[in-house]
């Protein structure tokens, strides 16, 4: 019969180091699901989203150097408890990666990804894992209003150690518990549409929109003009 109580490498690990409750410092949103689930890896739904930060500002330096310490000696504590036919295989997962712009260069930015199951089942009993959402004046947020990439956010985060067996990575997940939004970001503005800024030439062409009423006869396009 096989033994369904076999013991993970993190039982064997005094893991309470590895946990704490964080609010990050404020960050620019990127690809954030935050108000309905992301359903395109996942059949169950998750809640997603990156904050852009600088790594150089002294709060976010104080956040990456605590994980990085975290999840070094996570991955020094599984190394030495694998079996022998194991430990080349075992590596760290940082929760942050490099930012680049359009043009595939480095901006010098960092992107920290938080994510969390949209629900989990346990002991019969569905949970929705929804984060909460605030705005500026800690106000609950009205979720008629689309949350864009581009908004400035602060996350509100639990971590939490883990260590796959089958690919041999270990690390710290920052679970999505809450969101702030300081500033949302309308979707309709020139930036956002990925228009640069063009204005030195003086001699401009400028098109004659005097008589347009706005509308394109598109249709269902009214939730794109929500006004932040």
């Amino acid at each position: 019969m096989a033994n369904n109580n076999k013991k993970s490498v993190l039982d064997n690990i005094e893991t309470k180091p590895y946990f704490k409750k964080i609010t990050t410092p404020k960050g620019t949103a990127r690809f954030p699901a935050l108000l309905e689930p992301d359903m395109q890896f996942s059949t169950e739904g998750e809640y997603h989203t990156g904050i852009v930060v600088d790594p150089e500002d002294p709060e976010v330096s104080k956040l990456i150097d605590w994980l990085k310490e975290k999840i070094d000696n996570l991955y020094q504590e599984v190394y030495n408890l694998v079996p022998k036919k194991d430990k080349n295989k075992v590596f760290c997962h940082y929760p942050w990666e490099d930012e680049y712009d359009k043009d595939d260069e480095p901006t010098g930015n960092i992107v920290i990804k938080f994510r969390s199951k949209a629900e989990i089942t346990k002991n019969g009993k569905t949970y929705d894992l929804k984060p909460a959402l605030f705005d500026a004046k800690r106000q609950p947020w009205d979720e008629t209003n689309p949350i864009y990439g581009g908004s400035t956010i602060k996350v509100s985060t639990s971590t939490s150690p883990y260590y796959i067996p089958s690919t041999g990575m270990c690390g710290i997940k920052l679970r999505l518990n809450a969101v702030q939004v300081i500033s949302a970001l309308n979707r309709r503005t020139a930036e956002a549409f990925g228009f640069d800024d063009e204005g030195d030439d003086e001699d401009e062409d400028v098109a004659d929109t005097s008589d347009y009423d706005g509308n394109d006869g598109g249709g269902d396009d009214e939730d794109d003009d929500v006004s932040f």
